[in-house]
């Protein structure tokens, strides 16, 4: 059973040292993992203790001090909490994930419930059959796997005297599993359950096939659960991996009996308190990992599972029989005419948390006036009579980002398109003709006439690149154009 303690420790302010009284319980304690332990590790020590003290000579004594020396020096170098921390917490991760793996069939009752709205008994009957299918199937599958549930349903008559199953499914059960896997028969009362859905849609038991659609889903979801129970039990953490665990702490602590003792004391007797701590903390963690390795034992902090097969069965039944249909009849509440309440009443003990309402972080942050001004983009507002100066701002940019990046190229590069400049300006020419002085250079104008406005955009093509390249060299010989006149040139035109 699964030792709680929360309600001990829902206010650390209002008890004087809470966590405290919590060292002082026995059961689930890390007392009770490790007392015996504890014991055989102290009777190995004080047996080292006293054979060295009357049982040695003086050449054995000192042959044993120099073990003692090589064991102090030596004993560290064992990685223990590198390795046991992840081990620990590769437990804890497997125990969490197999809490939440265990199946609840609550939602698969309700929706059952409303997608079966008819109040006959064959309705009442299909109902409560399906949910007794599921339960039937969560109770095979811990069988499967928790010794608790397997000494509760050792054999199928069990189930039937619990009567999650009836005699003559018993029959059936029993030579659909001699046909296959034991490990499958948790899926038996599965199919079951889902072949009396079809059969309650088809004799109009369930009037949607939405209906029929989503509880169908919803045992599948269960199945799928039951599924991912049976794979925890089946594959375990690697062996190795535990037993490198196991064998590093153990061979830790005989080590220890001896690198820890007193071979260069004065006094007869001497206690290790220091040891005792860390055996405490070392072989604690051990013991936590070897406690939750399966939660589904007979551990004090294990999973309650006949309890939760005993709620399955008991929820299933009053969610899709006792309070099928039943609802309160329905009245004005108590904030009808105010419509939205401003707070709800509280008890004299509750009235201190009154206020402690949530509060944003940003809520503390206070612009002043003029930071509170919009700014508005200029370069989106083609109106702005700066929008032309915030133009050349934006291009005066782009040819230094562009300057900067040729700085690491080698110079035949702007040499080569100085030499091809004449077919580049072409080339542009024939893709792109543009406007020039705000007319069309391709409109109403004989061969002539479209030929010299051709060499004339060729001519402004070539002096732009001859630029361009000129200030590319300029600036990648480490020079600095101080008042951009260059550039300033190169937008003009």
């Amino acid at each position: 059973m699964t030792v709680t303690y929360t309600s001990q420790v829902s206010s650390t302010n209002s008890r004087f040292s809470i966590f405290v009284k919590l060292l002082f319980r026995w059961k689930a304690s890390i007392y009770k993992l490790i007392w015996r332990d504890l014991i055989v590790f102290l009777a190995l020590y004080y047996a080292v203790y006293f054979l060295h003290i009357y049982g040695f000579n003086e050449d054995a004594k000192k042959w044993f001090q120099k073990i003692v020396i090589y064991c102090r020096q030596y004993y560290s170098l064992i990685p223990l909490s590198f390795v046991l921390g992840f081990y620990v917490d590769l437990v804890m991760n497997r125990f969490w994930d197999q809490y939440q793996s265990i199946p609840y069939p609550d939602t698969l009752a309700i929706i059952l419930s409303a997608s079966m709205q008819q109040q006959s008994e064959r309705s009442r009957l299909a109902r409560r059959s399906i949910m007794r299918y599921i339960c039937l199937s969560f109770a095979i599958t811990m069988s499967m796997i928790s010794p608790k549930a397997k000494k509760r349903f050792p054999k199928t008559d069990h189930f039937v005297e619990a009567g999650l199953m009836l005699q003559d499914e018993k029959k059936i059960y029993e030579e659909l599993e001699a046909q296959s896997a034991s490990i499958n028969s948790y899926l038996i009362p599965i199919a079951w359950a889902a072949n009396l859905v079809i059969k309650s849609r088809d004799e109009g038991l369930i009037t949607s096939d939405i209906h029929v659609r989503t509880v169908t889903e919803e045992i599948a979801k269960i199945r799928n659960k039951c599924g991912e129970l049976l794979d925890f039990d089946w594959i375990s953490i690697p062996l190795v991996y535990t037993q490198v665990v196991t064998l590093a702490v153990y061979w830790y602590f005989l080590t220890t009996i001896v690198a820890h003792q007193f071979v260069d004391a004065d006094t007869d007797l001497h206690f290790p308190y220091i040891t005792i701590l860390e055996f405490f903390f070392y072989m604690g963690w051990l013991k936590v990992a070897e406690a939750l390795i399966n939660p589904f034992g007979d551990d004090d902090d294990d999973f309650e599972v006949n309890w939760l097969i005993d709620r399955h069965v008991n929820v299933s039944y009053l969610l899709v029989d006792k309070m099928h249909h039943q609802h309160p009849t329905l009245g004005k509440d108590l904030y009808w005419d105010s419509m939205v309440p401003q707070h709800l009443p509280y008890t004299v003990a509750s009235e201190q948390y009154s206020d402690n309402m949530p509060i944003a972080s940003t809520d503390k942050i206070i612009l002043k006036s003029a930071e509170e001004e919009i700014i508005i983009d200029s370069t989106e507002n083609l109106q702005d009579n700066d929008g032309k100066k915030k133009k050349k701002s934006w291009i005066r940019r782009l040819f230094k980002k562009r300057s900067e990046r040729l700085k690491h190229r080698p110079i035949n590069q702007s040499d080569y398109i100085i030499q091809n400049m004449d077919g580049i300006a072409q080339e542009t020419s024939a893709k792109a003709p543009e406007n020039i002085d705000g007319q069309d250079a391709s409109a109403s104008c004989d061969d002539d006439s479209f030929e010299r406005l051709k060499a004339i955009r060729q001519n402004q093509l070539r002096s732009k690149i001859k630029k361009y390249v000129t200030l590319m060299k300029y600036q990648g010989d480490g020079k600095v154009d101080e008042d951009d006149s260059l550039i300033e040139e190169i937008i003009n035109n």
